[in-house]
């Protein structure tokens, strides 16, 4: 039951390093100003990049004092100040980052931790002035299964919400969208949208085609966008004709296999030899009676 996190943060520290001669490891960390904790909080940022990889399908690059909006599988860490004093740290591996070249460091906006999470309940919901449901998230992140623990809330006058949390009971499996709001003991989730895994399944609704703005700026480009699709497609499925290479030596000779005697042979063979035997048995008793 995995869960991802988007945040916008300045990026305050790049280290790459090389962990084989295709792969690129980038650490990173940076400050999020979110708009619902009273002060800054850090955030280190784990990308991997593929030499062999296509493009438009690999991890953007980033660099120091940029801001970028991140997305990722989380945990949360502990560090310590120098007065040891311990505070959360985002732990985020990367699973697409967007630079914004066109925003100043020193006007970096108060942004909220997205949220979104698929997750068990603990327990049943209680519904006072709001409605809180304390769920559990397990991400696989660092080679390691992660528990995080989380309460959940929307207040009651959120209609379209208590459509589904007053029917949710213990051990319930909820598809979370929200706010995350991390705090020194416990880790807050404002819901935005709630729903069950059967209720994904919407009709889509056709509607007549708009014209966007970047596709009327340069049609050129929608050639190379169908390129980059038509070769990914090629590459895949020329990966699944392939026929599997034999393990097999072409020069190694086969054993040949011990041939047995079939049990109707020995069968034959046994009966001929009594049919013979008895056969002497009346001459010698012929010979006999002549005498």
């Amino acid at each position: 039951m995995p869960a991802t996190i988007t945040v916008l943060c300045y990026i305050t520290c790049h280290r790459k390093s090389f962990a084989s001669k295709n792969l690129s490891i980038v650490e990173a960390s940076g400050i999020i100003r979110s708009r619902s904790l009273n002060a800054s909080l850090n955030v280190t940022l784990i990308g991997f990049y593929h030499d062999d990889a296509i493009q438009e399908l690999s991890l953007p690059e980033f660099e120091e004092k940029d801001i970028v909006l991140a997305t990722g599988n989380f945990r949360i860490i502990e560090g310590i100040d120098n007065e040891n004093k311990k505070y959360p740290i985002l732990r985020i591996i990367l699973n697409d980052i967007v630079r914004f070249n066109s925003i100043d460091p020193n006007d970096l906006p108060a942004f909220p931790i997205l949220i979104n999470m698929t997750a068990i309940t603990q327990e049943d919901p209680t519904i006072g002035e709001d409605v809180t449901i304390k769920v559990l998230v397990k991400n696989f992140i660092n080679q390691d299964y992660v528990n995080i623990e989380m309460i959940c809330y929307h207040p009651v006058s959120t209609r379209h919400l208590m459509n589904v949390t007053t029917v949710v009971k213990r051990h319930t499996v909820l598809y979370i969208n929200g706010e995350l709001i991390i705090t020194d003991d416990s880790n807050i989730v404002y819901i935005q949208s709630i729903s069950f895994p059967e209720f994904q399944k919407i009709t889509p609704i056709s509607r007549n085609l708009i014209e966007l703005p970047w596709e009327s700026k340069n049609q050129n480009d929608k050639t190379t966008q169908n390129t980059v699709a038509q070769t990914i497609a090629g590459r895949v499925k020329g990966n699944i004709r392939k026929k599997p290479v034999s393990t097999t030596n072409p020069c190694s000779k086969t054993k040949p296999r011990s041939i047995h005697p079939k049990v109707a042979d020995l069968a034959n063979n046994l009966l001929n030899k009594n049919s013979n035997v008895l056969n002497q048995t009346t001459e010698i008793l012929t010979l006999l009676v002549n005498k």
